[in-house]
Protein backbone atom coordinates (compact mmCIF):
# COMPACT_ATOMS: atom_id res chain seq x y z
CA UNK A 1 0.00 0.00 0.00
CA UNK A 2 2.86 2.36 0.77
CA UNK A 3 4.35 1.62 -2.61
CA UNK A 4 1.14 2.62 -4.41
CA UNK A 5 0.91 5.88 -2.45
CA UNK A 6 4.42 6.90 -3.46
CA UNK A 7 3.71 6.19 -7.13
CA UNK A 8 0.57 8.34 -7.12
CA UNK A 9 2.46 11.26 -5.65
CA UNK A 10 5.18 10.96 -8.23
CA UNK A 11 2.63 10.88 -11.06
CA UNK A 12 0.82 13.92 -9.62
CA UNK A 13 4.07 15.84 -9.25
CA UNK A 14 5.09 15.10 -12.82
CA UNK A 15 1.68 16.13 -14.15
CA UNK A 16 1.76 19.34 -12.12
CA UNK A 17 5.21 20.23 -13.38
CA UNK A 18 4.18 19.43 -16.95
CA UNK A 19 1.07 21.60 -16.71
CA UNK A 20 3.12 24.45 -15.24
CA UNK A 21 5.66 24.17 -18.05
CA UNK A 22 2.83 24.07 -20.61
CA UNK A 23 1.20 27.19 -19.19
CA UNK A 24 4.53 28.98 -19.00
CA UNK A 25 5.45 27.96 -22.56
CA UNK A 26 2.13 29.13 -23.99
CA UNK A 27 2.45 32.40 -22.16
CA UNK A 28 6.03 32.79 -23.35
CA UNK A 29 4.94 32.20 -26.93
CA UNK A 30 2.32 34.92 -26.48
CA UNK A 31 4.95 37.27 -25.12
CA UNK A 32 4.20 36.78 -21.44
CA UNK A 33 7.09 36.10 -19.17
CA UNK A 34 6.24 35.47 -15.54
CA UNK A 35 9.82 36.28 -14.55
CA UNK A 36 9.69 39.87 -15.93
CA UNK A 37 8.00 42.68 -14.00
CA UNK A 38 5.97 45.18 -16.02
CA UNK A 39 4.32 48.59 -15.62
CA UNK A 40 0.93 49.27 -17.16
CA UNK A 41 -0.19 52.36 -19.11
CA UNK A 42 -3.25 53.43 -21.10
CA UNK A 43 -3.99 55.17 -24.41
CA UNK A 44 -7.30 56.05 -26.10
CA UNK A 45 -8.20 55.60 -29.79
CA UNK A 46 -11.37 56.13 -31.80
CA UNK A 47 -10.54 53.08 -33.94
CA UNK A 48 -7.94 50.44 -33.12
CA UNK A 49 -7.91 49.20 -36.77
CA UNK A 50 -7.38 45.54 -35.91
CA UNK A 51 -5.08 45.98 -32.91
CA UNK A 52 -5.37 42.91 -30.67
CA UNK A 53 -4.19 41.67 -27.31
CA UNK A 54 -0.52 40.69 -27.34
CA UNK A 55 0.21 43.18 -30.16
CA UNK A 56 3.73 44.52 -29.57
CA UNK A 57 4.72 47.86 -28.08
CA UNK A 58 7.79 49.13 -29.96
CA UNK A 59 10.44 51.81 -29.52
CA UNK A 60 12.76 52.29 -32.50
CA UNK A 61 11.72 48.85 -33.75
CA UNK A 62 12.49 47.02 -30.46
CA UNK A 63 9.70 45.35 -28.49
CA UNK A 64 9.53 46.58 -24.90
CA UNK A 65 6.00 45.48 -24.04
CA UNK A 66 2.63 44.37 -25.41
CA UNK A 67 -1.07 45.16 -25.47
CA UNK A 68 -2.90 43.72 -22.48
CA UNK A 69 -6.52 44.69 -23.10
CA UNK A 70 -8.87 46.71 -25.32
CA UNK A 71 -12.25 47.92 -24.07
CA UNK A 72 -14.68 50.78 -24.54
CA UNK A 73 -14.26 53.60 -22.08
CA UNK A 74 -16.69 53.34 -19.16
CA UNK A 75 -18.64 50.61 -20.94
CA UNK A 76 -20.02 52.91 -23.66
CA UNK A 77 -19.63 52.53 -27.39
CA UNK A 78 -17.21 55.23 -28.50
CA UNK A 79 -13.57 55.74 -27.61
CA UNK A 80 -11.57 52.56 -27.06
CA UNK A 81 -9.19 52.36 -24.14
CA UNK A 82 -6.07 50.30 -24.83
CA UNK A 83 -4.09 49.00 -21.87
CA UNK A 84 -0.49 48.02 -22.54
CA UNK A 85 2.46 46.95 -20.47
CA UNK A 86 6.11 47.99 -20.60
CA UNK A 87 8.98 46.22 -18.88
CA UNK A 88 9.69 48.05 -15.66
CA UNK A 89 13.36 48.48 -16.53
CA UNK A 90 12.31 51.02 -19.19
CA UNK A 91 11.11 54.43 -18.01
CA UNK A 92 8.89 56.50 -20.31
CA UNK A 93 9.72 60.26 -20.46
CA UNK A 94 6.90 62.77 -20.25
CA UNK A 95 5.66 64.08 -23.59
CA UNK A 96 5.78 60.59 -25.13
CA UNK A 97 3.01 59.92 -27.69
CA UNK A 98 1.52 56.46 -28.41
CA UNK A 99 1.20 55.88 -32.16
CA UNK A 100 -1.04 53.23 -33.72
CA UNK A 101 0.92 52.07 -36.78
CA UNK A 102 1.14 49.27 -39.31
CA UNK A 103 4.35 47.26 -39.07
CA UNK A 104 4.15 45.63 -42.53
CA UNK A 105 2.29 45.72 -45.83
CA UNK A 106 -0.27 43.23 -44.51
CA UNK A 107 -1.50 45.82 -42.01
CA UNK A 108 -0.31 44.17 -38.79
CA UNK A 109 -0.85 46.76 -36.07
CA UNK A 110 1.41 47.73 -33.19
CA UNK A 111 1.79 50.50 -30.66
CA UNK A 112 4.88 52.63 -31.30
CA UNK A 113 6.14 55.00 -28.61
CA UNK A 114 7.30 58.37 -29.92
CA UNK A 115 9.61 59.33 -27.07
CA UNK A 116 9.13 62.85 -25.71
CA UNK A 117 11.77 65.32 -24.56
CA UNK A 118 10.07 66.72 -21.44
CA UNK A 119 11.71 66.36 -18.05
CA UNK A 120 10.44 63.69 -15.72
CA UNK A 121 8.88 60.31 -16.36
CA UNK A 122 5.32 59.00 -16.75
CA UNK A 123 4.01 57.16 -13.67
CA UNK A 124 2.62 53.65 -14.02
CA UNK A 125 -1.12 53.61 -14.76
CA UNK A 126 -1.20 57.05 -16.42
CA UNK A 127 -2.91 57.73 -19.73
CA UNK A 128 -0.59 58.81 -22.56
CA UNK A 129 -1.55 60.99 -25.55
CA UNK A 130 -2.16 58.99 -28.71
CA UNK A 131 -2.34 59.37 -32.48
CA UNK A 132 -3.25 57.10 -35.40
CA UNK A 133 -0.60 56.99 -38.15
CA UNK A 134 -1.44 56.26 -41.78
CA UNK A 135 -0.62 52.67 -42.69
CA UNK A 136 1.90 51.72 -45.35
CA UNK A 137 -0.65 50.84 -48.00
CA UNK A 138 -2.53 54.11 -47.54
CA UNK A 139 0.76 56.03 -47.53
CA UNK A 140 1.89 54.35 -50.74
CA UNK A 141 -1.52 54.93 -52.26
CA UNK A 142 -1.43 58.63 -51.39
CA UNK A 143 1.99 58.89 -53.06
CA UNK A 144 1.08 56.80 -56.09
CA UNK A 145 -2.27 58.50 -56.78
CA UNK A 146 -0.70 61.81 -57.95
CA UNK A 147 1.68 59.87 -60.21
CA UNK A 148 -1.23 57.92 -61.71
CA UNK A 149 -3.19 61.14 -62.21
CA UNK A 150 -0.16 62.72 -63.92
CA UNK A 151 0.28 59.66 -66.15
CA UNK A 152 -3.42 59.81 -67.09
CA UNK A 153 -2.99 63.48 -68.01
CA UNK A 154 0.08 62.68 -70.14
CA UNK A 155 -1.72 59.84 -71.89
CA UNK A 156 -4.67 62.13 -72.59
CA UNK A 157 -2.29 64.70 -74.09
CA UNK A 158 -0.61 62.04 -76.24
CA UNK A 159 -3.99 60.82 -77.43
CA UNK A 160 -4.99 64.37 -78.37
CA UNK A 161 -1.68 64.85 -80.20
CA UNK A 162 -2.15 61.61 -82.16
CA UNK A 163 -5.68 62.63 -83.13
CA UNK A 164 -4.39 65.99 -84.33
CA UNK A 165 -1.65 64.30 -86.37
CA UNK A 166 -4.20 61.99 -87.94
CA UNK A 167 -6.34 64.95 -88.95
CA UNK A 168 -3.29 66.83 -90.22
CA UNK A 169 -1.97 63.93 -92.28
CA UNK A 170 -5.37 62.90 -93.57
CA UNK A 171 -6.36 62.80 -97.25
CA UNK A 172 -7.85 66.35 -97.37
CA UNK A 173 -4.55 67.87 -96.30
CA UNK A 174 -2.15 65.74 -98.33
CA UNK A 175 -2.25 68.14 -101.30
CA UNK A 176 -1.55 71.10 -99.00
CA UNK A 177 1.34 69.22 -97.41
CA UNK A 178 2.79 68.46 -100.86
CA UNK A 179 2.53 72.14 -101.83
CA UNK A 180 4.19 73.11 -98.57
CA UNK A 181 7.06 70.68 -99.17
CA UNK A 182 7.49 72.09 -102.68
CA UNK A 183 7.64 75.61 -101.28
CA UNK A 184 10.24 74.49 -98.79
CA UNK A 185 12.31 73.01 -101.63
CA UNK A 186 12.11 76.35 -103.51
CA UNK A 187 13.22 78.22 -100.41
CA UNK A 188 16.13 75.84 -99.90
CA UNK A 189 17.15 76.31 -103.55
CA UNK A 190 17.05 80.08 -103.11
CA UNK A 191 19.14 79.80 -99.95
CA UNK A 192 21.66 77.71 -101.85
CA UNK A 193 22.00 80.46 -104.50
CA UNK A 194 22.32 83.13 -101.85
CA UNK A 195 25.01 81.11 -100.13
CA UNK A 196 26.95 80.86 -103.39
CA UNK A 197 26.77 84.65 -103.86
CA UNK A 198 27.95 85.17 -100.31
CA UNK A 199 30.91 82.88 -101.01
CA UNK A 200 31.81 85.02 -104.02
CA UNK A 201 31.56 88.23 -102.01
CA UNK A 202 33.74 86.75 -99.26
CA UNK A 203 36.28 85.60 -101.85
CA UNK A 204 36.45 89.06 -103.50
CA UNK A 205 36.73 90.72 -100.13
CA UNK A 206 39.49 88.33 -99.20
CA UNK A 207 41.48 89.40 -102.25
CA UNK A 208 41.39 93.05 -101.11
CA UNK A 209 42.40 92.29 -97.56
CA UNK A 210 46.18 92.15 -98.29
CA UNK A 211 46.00 95.66 -99.83
CA UNK A 212 44.17 96.96 -96.77
CA UNK A 213 46.76 95.35 -94.53
CA UNK A 214 49.59 96.97 -96.55
CA UNK A 215 47.93 100.40 -96.28
CA UNK A 216 47.55 99.95 -92.56
CA UNK A 217 51.19 98.95 -92.31
CA UNK A 218 52.27 102.06 -94.24
CA UNK A 219 50.11 104.29 -92.06
CA UNK A 220 51.53 102.69 -88.95
CA UNK A 221 55.06 103.27 -90.24
CA UNK A 222 54.29 106.96 -90.92
CA UNK A 223 52.90 107.40 -87.44
CA UNK A 224 56.00 105.73 -86.04
CA UNK A 225 58.28 108.05 -88.03
CA UNK A 226 56.32 111.08 -86.80
CA UNK A 227 56.66 109.90 -83.25
CA UNK A 228 60.42 109.40 -83.74
CA UNK A 229 60.73 112.93 -85.18
CA UNK A 230 58.87 114.40 -82.24
CA UNK A 231 61.03 112.47 -79.82
CA UNK A 232 64.20 113.73 -81.52
CA UNK A 233 63.05 117.38 -81.61
CA UNK A 234 64.49 119.79 -79.01
CA UNK A 235 61.20 120.19 -77.22
CA UNK A 236 62.89 121.15 -73.96
CA UNK A 237 64.59 124.18 -75.59
CA UNK A 238 61.32 125.32 -77.20
CA UNK A 239 59.56 125.06 -73.85
CA UNK A 240 62.35 127.03 -72.15
CA UNK A 241 62.13 129.81 -74.79
CA UNK A 242 58.38 130.01 -74.39
CA UNK A 243 58.83 130.23 -70.61
CA UNK A 244 61.31 133.11 -70.94
CA UNK A 245 58.90 134.95 -73.24
CA UNK A 246 56.12 134.55 -70.71
CA UNK A 247 58.38 135.78 -67.91
CA UNK A 248 59.31 138.92 -69.91
CA UNK A 249 55.66 139.55 -70.71
CA UNK A 250 54.83 139.24 -67.03
CA UNK A 251 57.58 141.75 -66.15
CA UNK A 252 56.24 144.21 -68.74
CA UNK A 253 52.72 143.88 -67.40
CA UNK A 254 54.03 144.36 -63.89
CA UNK A 255 55.81 147.64 -64.95
CA UNK A 256 52.60 148.84 -66.60
CA UNK A 257 50.66 148.09 -63.43
CA UNK A 258 53.27 150.06 -61.39
CA UNK A 259 52.95 153.10 -63.69
CA UNK A 260 56.52 153.03 -64.94
CA UNK A 261 57.33 154.23 -68.47
CA UNK A 262 55.16 156.26 -70.86
CA UNK A 263 52.61 153.52 -71.26
CA UNK A 264 52.43 153.07 -67.49
CA UNK A 265 52.01 156.81 -66.92
CA UNK A 266 49.36 156.92 -69.60
CA UNK A 267 47.48 154.14 -67.82
CA UNK A 268 47.88 155.54 -64.27
CA UNK A 269 48.31 159.42 -64.58
CA UNK A 270 44.90 161.07 -65.03
CA UNK A 271 46.39 164.48 -65.79
CA UNK A 272 48.39 163.14 -68.74
CA UNK A 273 45.27 161.53 -70.08
CA UNK A 274 43.30 164.78 -69.62
CA UNK A 275 46.03 166.84 -71.40
CA UNK A 276 46.09 164.45 -74.30
CA UNK A 277 42.30 164.55 -74.45
CA UNK A 278 42.29 168.40 -74.36
CA UNK A 279 44.99 168.57 -77.07
CA UNK A 280 43.03 166.22 -79.27
CA UNK A 281 39.91 168.32 -78.71
CA UNK A 282 41.65 171.60 -79.67
CA UNK A 283 43.26 169.92 -82.66
CA UNK A 284 39.86 168.76 -83.84
CA UNK A 285 38.43 172.30 -83.48
CA UNK A 286 41.42 173.70 -85.37
CA UNK A 287 40.90 171.27 -88.23
CA UNK A 288 37.20 172.13 -88.36
CA UNK A 289 38.02 175.88 -88.45
CA UNK A 290 40.62 175.33 -91.19
CA UNK A 291 38.00 173.53 -93.23
CA UNK A 292 35.47 176.30 -92.64
CA UNK A 293 37.84 179.30 -93.09
CA UNK A 294 40.86 178.24 -95.11
CA UNK A 295 41.59 181.86 -96.07
CA UNK A 296 42.64 182.67 -92.58
CA UNK A 297 45.52 180.28 -92.77
CA UNK A 298 46.47 180.11 -96.48
CA UNK A 299 46.77 183.27 -98.73
CA UNK A 300 46.83 182.71 -102.48
CA UNK A 301 47.88 185.59 -104.83
CA UNK A 302 47.24 185.25 -108.53
CA UNK A 303 49.54 188.13 -109.50
CA UNK A 304 52.30 187.40 -107.01
CA UNK A 305 51.42 189.45 -103.97
CA UNK A 306 53.66 190.52 -101.20
CA UNK A 307 55.20 187.84 -99.12
CA UNK A 308 54.43 188.24 -95.42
Amino acid sequence: MAFKFQSVHKIGLVVTVALALLVWGMGYLKGDDIFIREDYFKASFANVQGLTNSSPVLVNGKKIGQVRGIAFEEGELGQLMVAFSVEDRYRIPKGTVVLLQSTDLLGTKALVLEIGSDTGYVAAGEKLPSRVEQDMVASLTSKVDPIVAKADSILLGVDTLLRSLNLLLGAPNQELIAQGLASVAVVLKSLEGTSAKLDQVVEQTGRGIPTIVDNLSATSESVKNLADSLSQANIAQAVATAQRTLDELNQTLELLNQGQGSAGMLLHDPSLYQNLDSTAHHLARLLEDMKANPGRYVQISVFGGKDD
